[in-house]
């Protein structure tokens, strides 16, 4: 368990699942016949489709990977930032931040706004551009999260590794956390 998150929650766990994942979609493309509608192992999903059908299907499987371990990073990130919020406020550390967390913590307890962790670490610690990079990744993720059904206005694109560069960059920042994406 990694800093209070389950073992595969961690960013690194998700990681590990996509590559995983991604691997075994390269498998089926390469058990696939060039010539042939038959696969060398039977996929009954998959029953019926030439080389051009399952390319396209394989196409698809891979870009709904990218949207689903981008939103899974992004929880698992923000859970570590939440967790740290918690112990900064429990602590009595006197350091400015964990002063900040701890009024957060007296009006707010748990159900603090993540805008206003990311605040506190951007006025604290004077870490602006990974804060405003983050709260793009968190407006890409709320956007995945509830049905994208309105326009994208987070003004990235983020595929897993993005997601993953963007919220390792920001622990890295913070010195209780450091990278511990991993």
């Amino acid at each position: 368990m990694a800093f209070g998150i389950p073992e595969g929650a961690t960013p690194g766990a998700i990681w590990t699942y996509y590559v995983r994942v991604q691997d075994a979609l390269a498998l089926v493309r390469q058990q696939w016949p060039e010539t042939s509608p038959t696969p060398l192992f039977p996929l009954p999903s998959f029953a019926g489709m030439d080389r051009r059908q399952l390319d396209d299907a394989l196409v698809g499987l891979r870009d709904e990977l990218d949207e689903q371990v981008t939103m899974a990073l992004v929880a698992s990130f923000e859970a570590l930032l939440r967790l740290d919020y918690v112990d900064r406020a429990g602590r009595r550390l006197k350091d400015p931040l964990s002063r900040t967390f701890r009024s957060l913590f007296q009006t707010h307890e748990l159900r603090v706004e993540l805008s206003a962790i990311l605040e506190a670490y951007k006025k604290e610690l004077q870490i602006s551009e990974p804060v405003g990079r983050f709260k793009q990744l968190v407006g890409h993720r709320h956007w995945l999260a509830h049905g994208r059904y309105w326009t994208d206005k987070s003004g990235i694109n983020p595929d897993p590794y993005d997601a993953w560069t963007i919220g390792d960059n920001l622990l890295s920042k913070i010195p209780t956390i450091g990278s511990l994406s991993g």
